[in-house]
Formats: structure tokens, C-alpha cells, sequence
């Protein structure tokens, strides 16, 4: 029941931006990128930084509990908590290093361009491609194993919608009109990052934990 309830917290945490149009100095959905709430050049941006970060050590404190139950099962399945583990550690970095300037909501500042900002660019790219490889390998890795292949078909196709969001933001860098909409893209892309980390600690939670070795050891062999 406490990975169920984690799971739900995390989820609801994950999407703090829902709170932008109540606390936000600045709020623009449809245009800004959800860090851009939690900016150095924003009043209200401490309380969304720190909204980021818990999310994120929520994250990590979920990625733990649930180590003991998937990574046993398969190096796949190993690999792809890593993966989720450093993403969740990139949440909780994100909100520690805010960018300068909220740009994208329209705020009256430039950004500094300077070591903070140029680790929160790095920081974000790293959360992008971890997001990515664990949506890849915990998706295989739950299609390999016949107690769990539900599970992975539904990361597939929660992974398959997370990046069609970033390609559409992606393409927005060479694209006024798509920039324009990234944050109609990030958003949902949280949304569904979301419901994917409740049903990942729902399906997960009766799962026993393994030790490394036995039973999972031959799985780890795969």
C-alpha cells in the first residue's frame, strides 16, 4: 500500500505546474516550459524550484523502494532503474539549479547565460535521453517477463506518447510556430509521465522483492 500511495504522490508532484495558474508570477501553458516557473527572475520562482526538487526526490525514493522488486528480475530491467534513477536525480537538480530568466513566460529579463544556467541546459538534456532509455528498457524488460508483460506493454505505449511530445518540441528549435507550443507539448508529456509512475508502483506493489541470485539470477543471465 505505502509504493501505491508513493506512486500516486509522485504522480500528482510530477505535474506541480498544474499550480502555475493560482501561485505563478508569470504563467503562459501554451508557450513556456514548465522550469521556467521555478526561474531565478520570478518571485514565486522558489516555491516552484522547490516543487521540482521534491518531486524529483520522490521520484528517487520510489525508484528505491521499487529496486529490490524489478532490478533482480533482468540486467534490462537493472539497467532501465538506472535509468529512471538518474532522471529522478536530474528532477531533483533541476529545481536546485533554476534557469535565470523565465524568457518563454514573457518576463522583462535576460538570461545570464552563466554556470547555472549552462548546468541546467546540461541537466535537462541528460533527463531527456535517461527518460528515454528507461522508457526503452523497462519496456522490454517487462515484455520479457511473463509475470509482467502487461506492465510493459503499457510502458511502451506511455513511452511511445512521453517522446512524440518532446519530438514535437524538438522540432519546435527550427519551428516558430511549434516554440509556440511547447508548453502545450511538455505538459501533457508530465501528464503522462505521471500516470505511467502510478501504474508502475500499482502493478508493481504485490510484486515480491528478489535477491540477487536464484530465480533472478538466471533472469539477470537473459
Amino acid at each position: 500500500m505505502a509504493i501505491i500511495v508513493l506512486g500516486a504522490v509522485t504522480a500528482i508532484l510530477l505535474n506541480y505546474w498544474i499550480l502555475e495558474g493560482m501561485l505563478a508570477e508569470h504563467s503562459d501553458p501554451t508557450r513556456s516550459w514548465v522550469s521556467d516557473l521555478g526561474a531565478r527572475s520570478e518571485s514565486t520562482g522558489w516555491l516552484f524550484s522547490a516543487l521540482d526538487s521534491v518531486s524529483g526526490l520522490a521520484l528517487c525514493a520510489l525508484t528505491a523502494l521499487l529496486w529490490s522488486r524489478v532490478a533482480p528480475r533482468s540486467r534490462v530491467l537493472r539497467w532501465g532503474m538506472i535509468a529512471l534513477a538518474v532522471s529522478a536525480v536530474c528532477t531533483v537538480v533541476d529545481g536546485v539549479m533554476p534557469f535565470s530568466c523565465a524568457e518563454s513566460l514573457g518576463a522583462p529579463c535576460r538570461s545570464a547565460h552563466d554556470l547555472l544556467d549552462a548546468l541546467h541546459a546540461a541537466e535537462s538534456g541528460i533527463s531527456v535521453v535517461a527518460a528515454i532509455a528507461g522508457f526503452a528498457l523497462l519496456g522490454e524488460g517487462f515484455r520479457r517477463d511473463p509475470e509482467l508483460r502487461v506492465l510493459g506493454i503499457a510502458t511502451y505505449v506511455c513511452g511511445v506518447a512521453w517522446v512524440l511530445c518532446y519530438g514535437f518540441i524538438t522540432v519546435g528549435f527550427v519551428s516558430a510556430t511549434l516554440d509556440g507550443l511547447k508548453g502545450s507539448f511538455q505538459r501533457p508529456a508530465q501528464v503522462v509521465l505521471g500516470v505511467w509512475v502510478a501504474l508502475l508502483a500499482a502493478a508493481l506493489a504485490s510484486v515480491p522483492g528478489l535477491p540477487r541470485g536464484g530465480r533472478a539470477g538466471m533472469l539477470a543471465r537473459r
